[in-house]
């Protein structure tokens, strides 16, 4: 593989982000950014979002007491087409939650960040391995909206493109040479069954699971430019020449290292001058 090839694979990592830390990778749920859809399932919900493009509400109490332990009594509930994993109130605090830090991503960066997740793989990262993994894969963008503190939230979809995980597809592809099916956003059920005979081969299992939740994509669209244009980027001249002198420069670095452990100052010389070599690398792609 050519040098510039081998670096805009490189590249792509860096940007998918495939540590643990990602959630995209090692999904965990948390106390404020995570909603756990019950209801309905998670067949009916993605034909209904989606397909059909319902705008769907959740259940809002009109009325909140609390009794002598301190449990909630909702009264005059106004039921509405999502259930969750959460108490009412817990619940609208989620929401809250969600759609502020939803709103401050699209407000400050352009980029949607609320995501519904269809589908849960969990897997291991060797056969002796213990620790399970768990990752989403079809990732949904959705909005949320609310008209006033006395009307429910509103799910409805976004129009960015639904996609399959793209870090986990890279991880799977890379670690494993596994393959993840492409998604035609047509049968949510169908594209998880294949998932799951792919799961079964290698001692995993795939859930229907639906949350609610924010997922950092900020990096998303560079990702693609690259893995849809590598031809173009790949036979540029410019790119080329600018690979090259990344090279050039880290072997610069390099020299400039080795000469500061034999106690000598690295220097580069240009019209009688000298000027010290240093963060060479901060000039590589």
């Amino acid at each position: 593989m050519a040098e510039i090839d081998v670096r805009i694979e490189n590249w792509k990592k860096r940007l998918l982000d495939l540590g643990k830390r990602n959630k995209l990778i090692s999904f965990k749920e948390t106390k404020r950014t995570n909603l756990a859809i019950l209801s309905p399932d998670y067949s009916e919900l993605f034909h209904r979002l989606v397909l059909n493009e319902e705008k769907l509400t959740f259940p809002f109490p009109k009325k909140t007491t609390f009794d002598e332990n301190g449990d909630e009594i909702n009264t005059n509930v106004e039921q509405g087409d999502i259930e969750t994993d959460k108490t009412l109130n817990e619940q609208q605090k989620n929401l809250k939650a969600l759609r502020a830090r939803a709103k401050t991503s699209m407000e400050e960066q352009g980029i949607n960040s609320l995501f519904l997740t269809f589908g849960m793989i969990r897997w291991r990262e060797s056969e002796i391995s213990d620790i399970i993994i768990s990752s989403p894969l079809v990732l949904v963008p959705v909005t949320l909206t609310i008209e006033s503190i006395s009307d429910p939230y509103v799910l409805q979809l976004h129009e960015d493109e639904i996609v399959v995980n793209p870090s986990l597809v890279f991880k799977f592809e890379n670690d494993f040479g596994i393959t993840l099916p492409d998604f035609d956003e047509e049968d949510i059920a169908q594209y998880l069954r294949q998932v799951q005979k792919i799961a079964r081969k290698n001692d995993w299992t795939v859930d229907t699971d639906v949350h609610l939740t924010l997922l950092s994509f900020q990096k998303i669209n560079m990702y693609k430019d690259l893995d849809n244009n590598k031809e173009k980027i790949v036979s540029n001249h410019y790119t080329k020449r600018c690979s090259r002198l990344c090279i050039s420069l880290r072997w610069s670095q390099s020299q400039s290292c080795t000469d500061s452990r034999d106690g000598r100052s690295p220097t580069s010389t240009h019209t009688g001058r000298t000027y010290p070599l240093r963060g060479a690398a901060s000039f590589c792609l």
